[in-house]
C-alpha cells in the first residue's frame, strides 16, 4: 500500500525526472533495449512488470512496430499515465494488479521491469522471477533494468553518493532530490550476485549482467 501511495504521488512528474534521476539513463534503457534478440519486425508479446508510466513499453514500441504490450502495476495512477501515452495505440493493454499475483494465461517472448522489483523482499523477488520464467516461451528473454545492493556497507556509500552528485549535476531541483530519497527509504535491493544465482536455479540460462553502473544495472536471461 506505501509504495502504491508512494508512486501515485509523483505520477504527474515521474517521466520528465527520469533522465536526471537515472544519471546513466541513456545506456540504461539503451542496453535493455539492445539485449532483445529479435528482429524489429517480429510479432513479439511484451510483459512489462512494474511499468509505471509505460517508459520502457514506449521504448520498446518504437523499435518493434509489430509488439502487443501487456503493462501490469500496482499504481493507478502511474498506469492512468500510460494509458494516456497510449491511447490511440491498440497494441498496449493494461492491468492494475500487485507484480507478485501475476498468473499469465499467454506466455511472452519478452518480459521486462525497471525500477520495480526491488521493492520486494527476497522471497518475494524470488517468487516473481519463477513466475517470470513460467510467463516466457521458450526462447524468451528476461530483461530487468534495476537498482541493486552493493556487496559492502562502505560500497554502498559510494553508490549512494554517486547518485546524488549525479541529479545535483544533472540539475535536479533540490526538492525533487529529496522526494527521491524519500522514496528510497522503501527500497529493498538485494546484491547483483545473489539475484544472478537466483535466475540461474530457477532455470534461465545465458543469465549476465550487460551494464552496471554503481546501484544501476540491466541483468536477466532466456529460458
Amino acid at each position: 500500500m506505501k509504495i502504491r501511495e508512494i508512486f501515485d504521488a509523483c505520477a504527474q512528474t515521474y517521466d520528465q525526472d527520469r533522465p536526471k534521476v537515472i544519471p546513466c539513463f541513456d545506456l540504461f534503457y539503451g542496453t535493455l533495449l539492445r539485449q532483445i534478440p529479435f528482429p524489429a519486425e517480429a510479432p513479439l508479446r511484451v510483459l512489462d512488470l512494474g511499468a509505471g508510466t509505460g517508459l520502457v513499453s514506449s521504448f520498446i514500441g518504437r523499435q518493434f512496430p509489430n509488439a502487443t504490450f501487456l503493462l501490469i502495476d500496482i499504481a493507478e495512477k502511474m498506469l492512468e499515465i500510460a494509458r494516456g501515452r497510449f491511447k490511440d495505440d491498440e497494441r498496449y493493454d493494461f492491468r492494475v494488479i500487485d507484480s507478485r499475483h501475476i498468473i499469465c494465461r499467454e506466455t511472452y517472448d519478452v518480459v521486462v521491469s525497471a525500477l520495480s522489483i526491488h521493492h520486494l523482499s527476497d522471497e518475494d523477488k524470488q517468487e516473481v522471477y519463477t513466475r517470470i520464467f513460467h510467463a516466457l516461451k521458450p526462447g524468451g528473454v528476461f530483461l530487468h533494468a534495476e537498482q541493486v545492493l552493493a556487496p559492502t556497507a562502505e560500497l554502498e556509500a559510494l553508490y549512494q553518493k554517486t547518485w546524488v552528485d549525479g541529479m545535483r549535476a544533472n540539475h535536479l531541483p533540490e526538492d525533487r532530490i529529496e522526494a527521491a530519497l524519500e522514496r528510497i527509504r522503501e527500497d529493498r535491493n538485494a546484491p547483483l550476485d545473489l539475484q544472478l544465482g537466483w535466475l540461474r536455479d530457477i532455470g534461465f540460462y545465458e543469465v549476465d549482467c550487460w551494464f552496471k553502473y554503481y546501484r544501476f544495472a540491466v541483468f536477466g536471461g532466456k529460458k
